[in-house]
Formats: structure tokens, sequence, C-alpha cells
């Protein structure tokens, strides 16, 4: 597999629609190393390689080997998601299967174990679990997709991703808290829980975006 550094950081620059002096700036390096890099002559070291791909927000495959390998990393992490969130929610939802099935047979409903945990489990699931879930699912999958969509005006992402975070976190604390008039707002969410996957999804591009552009910036 030949590696073409030069091409692909000249690519991948050029895509972004930046000049060798403001990818210089935004790596801490001169524009004639930048120049160097592009024409072949030089070659960065690993550290500066990963901070070219955190500056691109690529994968680090896409700097050595070209665009062309994006979808590799980008599908195995996506069956990551996949899998791991299916696997869980198919979990939780067996889980409830047999709780419901449960509270219908007087023998199995007053067993020891049944109210003071399995009972308080049930409850906490319902009510803050699987929105929790359903955000963290999001989360993930924002971070996922976050190299191909890659967010430009960070400010502008982090904004809203502070926006994003006021769904769940106020569901929470109107729950937890028993705030009037929100707390009848989060009970109307709570049988909805796929609502809470769209605010998942913009925190993890917001978060994602952020943590890449303080990292390009060390």
């Amino acid at each position: 597999m030949n590696m073409s550094i030069d091409k692909n950081i000249r690519h991948l620059r050029k895509q972004a629609g930046w000049t060798q002096e403001e990818l210089a700036q935004r790596l801490f390096v001169t524009r004639q190393t930048v120049s160097l890099w592009e024409l072949g002559r030089a070659r960065p070291d690993v550290e500066t390689l990963e901070k070219i791909a955190d500056c691109f927000q690529v994968e680090l495959s896409q700097v050595l080997y070209g665009p062309e390998h994006r979808g590799d990393g980008l599908s195995r992490r996506l069956l990551i998601w996949g899998g791991a969130s299916f696997g869980v929610g198919l979990i939780v939802n067996l889980f409830f299967v047999l709780m419901n099935w449960a509270f219908y047979r007087p023998e199995a409903y007053q067993t020891p174990m049944m109210v003071p945990f399995l009972g308080n489990l049930y409850l906490f699931l319902a009510m803050y679990g699987v929105p929790v879930l359903v955000v963290v699912s999001g989360i993930a999958l924002g971070c996922v997709l976050l190299s191909v969509i890659r967010p430009k005006r960070t400010v502008l992402w982090a904004a809203a991703g502070l926006l994003a975070l006021i769904l769940p976190v106020g569901y929470v604390v109107a729950l937890a808290m028993n705030i009037p008039y929100w707390v009848l707002i989060a009970w109307d969410l709570q049988p909805r829980p796929w609502l809470f996957f769209p605010a998942g999804f913009v925190i993890g591009l917001a978060g994602g975006a952020v943590w890449k552009r303080i990292c390009s910036q060390k």
C-alpha cells in the first residue's frame, strides 16, 4: 500500500479551503514546513501526523493512505455503535417484558427481591435509565459521524450542544426535584425516549468538534 502523504495533506488542505499559511498556523509550524510536506521533501513525524488528522477532523489513515480509506474505519465504527445500541436496547426491553410478565403473577410479585430491588430497578430504568441510554447512543453516533460531517464553526456547534443538553438535564432535574409544571412535561416525555436521540446526536457532534479544536491548538 503506497503512502502518498504529501498528496494526501494537499488534498485535505484544499478540501478544507485552507491556504498553506492557514494550515501552518493551526499546526504551529511555518508555511515553508507545510510546503515541504506537500512537495514530498519532508515528512511529518507520527505526533504531527496525528495533529494533522485532528486538525482536518479525519482519521489518521486518511492522512497516511488517502480519503478512500475513510469508509473502512467509518463502517467499522458504525457497526460497533449499531451492535452496542441494539444489544443494550434488547437487554433492557427483555427486562421490561419479564417484569411486566411478573407483575401479573402474585406469586412472583411477592418474592423478596421483586419489590425492593427489581421493582426499584424497573422504575429507575423507565424514568431515567432509558432516556439516558438513548442520549448516550445519540452522542456515540455523533462522535462516529464527526469525521464525515466535519462541523466547521465550532462556536456555533458548541452553542447548539449546550442547547441540546438542556433537554436531558432538564428532564432528569425536573423528575428528581419534582419541579412544578416542568415535571408534567418530563412525564409526557418519559414514554417517548426516542425524542432524546437527536439531542444526544447534537451533543456528540458539538462535543467532538470542540474537543478536536482544543487538541489542534495544543
